[in-house]
């Protein structure tokens, strides 16, 4: 799940205009390095949105409901999880509005609600025209019914003719298809590569290797620090060991620095 959030959190962020690469954002959300002043915000952004993407929801019949879950306050905490500043943060005012119209719209199939919610966000300009992830993470999670399952959020759900509702409703559900499809070629190749991997490195000593391959499985990106504090062993053990895999040719590393490196799966 965590892997399908930060691919679609970077998505989404490039729909807007911002070019992530998924190693900048695991250092965020993992390493709790923040970015440059340029791209700092938007990093942070993205961050939040895939932490909101793999929580869920809960009920959004009134403002604070929502607001606790697009804010995510803890009894006034400064928490490394609360929202960023974002500078169109809609008010309880804003969203009473769309709670009431989401309310009516319970006895909806969770996709047509989701569906429904994105485009009410957007054509009640809740945020600004040019910010797409808090619409997309209500929806997302919206359609995932309060399930602990990942829906593939649509990124550009708004080209196509007509205007109507059954027009609009169908183009987000044929774009909401295409992101799903694409997840699940990633998905396959994934699963092709961790049976792959797992011959490769049956003959390693310890349980590291077969966990280190769940944990490249499940994230698009890892540090030496990340496996480290998942495998609960030391950073030169982590360092070893994806050195191993990089030896099989498993993994390739990213950044090409001798600092901040990250490893992907050579799917």
């Amino acid at each position: 799940m965590m892997r399908l959030a930060i691919s679609a959190s970077e998505r989404l962020a490039w729909s807007e205009g911002l070019h992530l690469r998924p190693e900048k954002l695991a250092l965020v959300l993992y390493d709790r390095i923040g970015g440059s002043e340029d791209d700092g915000r938007a990093l942070a952004r993205a961050a939040w949105s895939v932490r909101r993407m793999t929580s869920p929801i809960g009920a959004v019949s009134t403002p604070s409901d929502l607001g606790d879950f697009l804010e995510t306050r803890r009894n006034g905490s400064p928490e490394r999880d609360e929202r960023p500043d974002f500078s169109s943060a809609p008010t309880p005012e804003d969203l009473s509005d769309w709670c009431t119209a989401m309310g009516s719209a319970k006895h909806l199939h969770p996709l047509v609600q989701a569906a429904m919610a994105w485009h009410l966000w957007r054509a009640w300009c809740l945020t600004d025209a040019d910010q797409r992830l808090e619409a997309s993470v209500v929806a997302g999670r919206l359609a995932a019914h309060q399930q602990s399952v990942f829906f593939c959020l649509p990124v550009d759900p708004e080209t196509g003719p007509g205007t109507d509702a059954p027009a609009r409703l169908t183009r987000w559900l044929q774009a909401a298809l295409t992101e799903t499809n694409q997840s699940l070629a990633a998905i396959a190749r994934v699963q092709e590569w961790r049976h792959r991997a797992f011959d490769a490195t049956g003959k390693l000593q310890g349980k590291g290797a077969p966990a280190l391959v769940d944990l490249i499985a499940g994230l698009p990106v890892v540090s030496a620090k990340v496996i480290a504090h998942e495998l609960s062993i030391s950073t030169t053990q982590a360092r070893h060991l994806i050195g191993r895999f990089e030896a099989l040719d498993l993994v390739r590393e990213m950044t090409g620095h001798s600092r901040f490196r990250f490893w992907t799966a050579r799917t």
